[in-house]
């Protein structure tokens, strides 16, 4: 039994028996205080010049100066207010001079600590300043950071404060200093262009492994047979994954020379920097909100070609969820409100005659003062929304739980009327006023919620079934893994990949893993088709757990907002773990359900009796 002193910061710690010398203790501590200084004031002049070398270099070209005009001031202090970062993806080597390839704005709340992520479709339909209608990505190619800066300005009513445009390169190289990173990886990704199809060719097999610098850049670019927003999905996990790799003074170094090389950004104080760095790399992944700019379908353009046309109705309530995500660890998720010092506008959006004015009556009645409005301004609303004067969101969020989980908020838009509290436009499911409606998941977020009264029971929806039984035991024959069967799976369900593969050594050496892809029933929300995965391996400590958002009951749990992203438990000498699709599709229920009858093959029989169903499976399809 080891005789080790144990204390905060001690635990990898190596204590000798060292020879006893006499020296007077006062001149021992100045030493010791002396050399901690030293070493405290090196590193800090040496991480100032750098930084400051990095940022000065960034801060040189005229396309940052350009882009500075049409920034935001900085301010003083960072709590002061939340500030808006934009991450820009280009590629230089592209058409028409270069597109930015992905757009994540940020939102640093210091005060109510989180980060919230609001993506943009590159094919996203909007109005550019002086060039009209086009795809969001060709505001860089006509006028790059400036008027990408200037279109996004536009289009969520929020300034930029500050900005990093990264080369792909730049983001390769930070890959790659990193060692690779670790995904999840949901399907087999692959695409040789032997169809005629003009995408970049990639190899990649489903299962947790780590990727390099270019698999890491295709695996985030792919949208072959899925969506902008799988892509967006892809690209936001990989940066959670890249969050956790950097976190170290190494990690640090790596991003310090990564600014240097690759990236041009307006910001100059290697201060601020430093604080970002830090911030974001406190912030644990259950505090990260997860957004993108909503859609309501696609079209054809004769100049543009294939393009995403902008939700304008959903758009308020995604900026809204975006600015003031609500997440799993908020302790308060109740709205309460004095209707009695509100006034509330009420329009009709709907196709029934007379609604606003039945609606106006019942919300008298709670007490609000009432101001009715005719017809919506712009026509036909699906559901009902709630708009908000100036320090009444909580007011406005209180008052939607009353129309039930579909209802959204949002801040007043420019050209509403002033003259009341809150805007009420009831939509076309309107199907009552009730004080229970249950809960739902934030429009266009992948993370973040919008809570609607007390959450709804929920049932696992899974069915029993034998159909892994015989498949597993081969496995655990010639591995000799104790590989468990998935004896329940998601209704509906099928599996088209299982994977027996080393996870460090891919295709190569003796397996340690086994991953399981299901394709799940419908479509997914993000576009094309919804996988789940199913992974166990023998690899000691797989770097997943450390991102792990909470520990309870033997389980990890892994949380985006609110929705389990995934699940993982171990029992001797195996990890298990089940993986959510990209959109969240899974409930916390099923996946728990899942997880508590994957057995061993000799028991399968016993649990899943006279219940079981026939399930598809096939070893090694394609999952377009």
């Amino acid at each position: 039994m080891s005789t080790e002193p144990q204390g905060p910061g001690r635990g990898d710690a190596s204590w000798y028996m060292l020879p006893r010398r006499r020296r007077p203790l006062l001149k021992s501590m100045w030493w010791l205080t002396f050399s901690m200084a030293t070493v405290v004031v090196a590193g800090y002049l040496f991480y100032h010049s750098t930084g400051n070398y990095v940022l000065n270099v960034g801060n040189q070209t005229q396309e940052t100066k350009e882009a500075e005009k049409v920034t935001a001031p900085e301010p003083k202090n960072l709590p002061d207010r939340p500030i808006n970062v934009l991450i820009l993806g280009s590629d230089s080597r592209g058409e028409d001079g270069g597109r930015s390839d992905s757009m994540i704005l940020l939102r640093l709340d210091f005060k109510r600590q989180f980060i919230s992520q609001l993506s943009f479709p590159r094919d996203l339909y909007v109005d550019i300043p002086g060039y009209g209608k086009n795809k969001i990505n060709a505001a860089y190619a006509f006028g790059k950071t400036k008027l990408t800066i200037e279109t996004l300005n536009q289009l969520v009513g929020e300034k930029i404060t500050y900005f990093f445009n990264v080369d792909f390169e730049a983001f390769r190289k930070l890959v790659n200093k990193a060692g690779g990173v670790y995904i999840d990886v949901d399907r087999y990704y692959f695409n040789d262009n032997s169809q005629g199809a003009k995408f970049e060719p990639i190899n990649i097999k489903p299962g947790y492994q780590r990727l390099s610098g270019f698999d890491a850049l295709d695996y985030v670019r792919f949208r072959h047979t899925d969506s902008d927003f799988s892509r967006i999905a892809r690209q936001q996990n990989l940066l959670a994954e890249l969050k956790r790799t950097n976190r170290s003074l190494s990690g640090v170094n790596h991003i310090l020379d990564v600014v240097h090389s690759d990236v041009q950004t307006n910001l100059k104080s290697v201060n601020r920097l430093r604080t970002f760095l830090d911030f974001g790399m406190s912030i644990e992944k259950d505090r990260i909100g997860k957004f993108s700019i909503p859609v309501s379908g696609t079209a054809l353009d004769p100049r543009a070609g294939s393009i995403d046309i902008l939700d304008t109705e959903k758009l308020p309530a995604v900026l809204d969820a975006w600015k003031n995500p609500e997440f799993k660890s908020d302790a308060n998720n109740s709205y309460t409100t004095d209707p009695t010092k509100l006034s509330v506008l009420v329009y009709n959006g709907s196709s029934r005659p007379g609604l606003a004015r039945q609606v106006g009556m019942r919300i008298e009645n709670m007490g609000y003062t009432v101001l009715l409005g005719n017809s919506a301004p712009n026509g036909t609303y699906p559901t009902t929304a709630v708009f908000y004067a100036p320090d009444k969101r909580q007011d406005a969020k209180a008052l939607s739980t009353w129309f039930g989980p579909t209802a959204s908020i949002g801040e007043r838009q420019p050209g509403m009327d002033t003259e009341a509290d809150l805007t009420v436009i009831v939509g076309d499911n309107y199907a009552g006023l009730k004080k229970n409606w249950g809960s739902t998941t934030s429009p266009g977020g992948t993370a973040g919620s919008t809570n609607t009264g007390p959450a709804v029971r929920q049932t696992a929806d899974t069915v029993a079934t034998s159909a892994l039984k015989s498949r597993i035991q081969t496995f655990r024959r010639t591995s000799g893994n104790n590989y468990l069967v998935p004896s329940h799976l998601p209704a509906g369900a099928e599996v088209v990949y299982i994977r027996s593969y080393n996870i460090k050594t891919a295709d190569r050496g003796r397996p340690d893993a086994l991953a399981m892809v299901l394709r799940l029933p419908g479509s997914s929300r993000l576009g094309g088709n919804r996988y789940a995965v199913i992974m166990q391996t023998t690899m000691k400590k797989p770097p997943i757990i450390s991102t792990a958002t909470g520990q309870k009951g033997g389980f990890y749990t892994f949380y985006d907002g609110k929705i389990m992203q995934r699940l993982l438990w171990r029992k001797g000498d195996m990890t298990y773990w089940i993986t959510n699709s990209l959109d969240g599709t899974l409930s916390d229920t099923t996946m728990r359900d899942m997880a508590k009858f994957m057995v061993a093959p000799t028991r399968v029989n016993a649990v899943v009796g006279k219940r079981g169903v026939s399930v598809n499976v096939s070893d090694e399809s394609r999952t377009p």
